[in-house]
């Protein structure tokens, strides 16, 4: 006799893929916290011997990746010591390697790119050269640095077009900035309008005081 099923059992074959659903969303969510730290990732990663991005592609393709290395690091790890490729996979040190400021620069204002976060997008997808830093503002800071605009050649600005000075002055006064470190720090953050300069000292030589008058702080 065959057998009669429970009138129960689609509901309960519905109840358990629910369930299992659930856990396999729970368990995307909390995949980041599998992930191994940068710094232990960087170290196994960089014992492989690899010596350029396409290598370490090929490798991710392989199968032989460990689940808890990100095949994106760059991504995964952008806000947690993400500092290109020569670092991640180990294959020289940087700062003797990168491209002089003038020439990464032509090459990044031929990207056309209009933005710091289209900047950062670009880094993020394995396009950038490694001789030319994801973090320019830091590498070239002492050598030739003045502003995202300037970088990606973005107009909005740059030399001889700057916003006068009295209103460039009450716009920086009115974001509460404490000091001359404060006021790089927010250049850095791709916040800063392109008509703003980021040497105001230079570029309003004529009519600079001082960064206290520039923050509108009491010396």
């Amino acid at each position: 006799m065959p057998e009669i099923a429970s009138p129960n059992s689609n509901t309960n074959r519905d109840s358990t893929c629910r369930v299992g659903r659930l856990e396999r969303l729970a368990g995307h969510r909390q995949a980041s916290q599998w992930l191994a730290t940068f710094d232990k990732a960087r170290a196994f990663v960089q014992r492989l011997g690899l010596k350029s991005e396409t290598e370490w592609r090929a490798y991710c393709r392989s199968g032989k990746r460990p689940d808890d290395i990100p095949s994106s690091p760059e991504t995964v790890y952008a806000d947690a010591g993400w500092a290109g490729w020569r670092d991640w996979l180990g294959t020289g040190k940087r700062r003797n390697g990168w491209r002089p400021f003038n020439k990464a620069r032509a090459f990044v204002r031929s990207l056309g790119l209009k933005s710091a976060s289209d900047w950062r997008a670009y880094c993020g997808s394995g396009k950038k050269p490694d001789d030319i830093p994801s973090n320019p503002h830091k590498t070239y800071a002492d050598a030739g640095w003045d502003g995202w605009s300037d970088w990606l050649g973005s107009g909005g600005g740059r030399r001889g077009n700057w916003r006068p000075f009295n209103k460039t002055r009450a716009f920086v006064r009115s974001l509460g900035l404490e000091s001359g470190d404060d006021w790089k720090t927010y250049c850095r953050s791709g916040k800063k309008p392109n008509d703003i300069p980021a040497v105001p000292n230079k570029a309003y030589a004529e009519h600079w005081v001082g960064w206290n008058d520039w923050l509108g702080r009491t010396a």
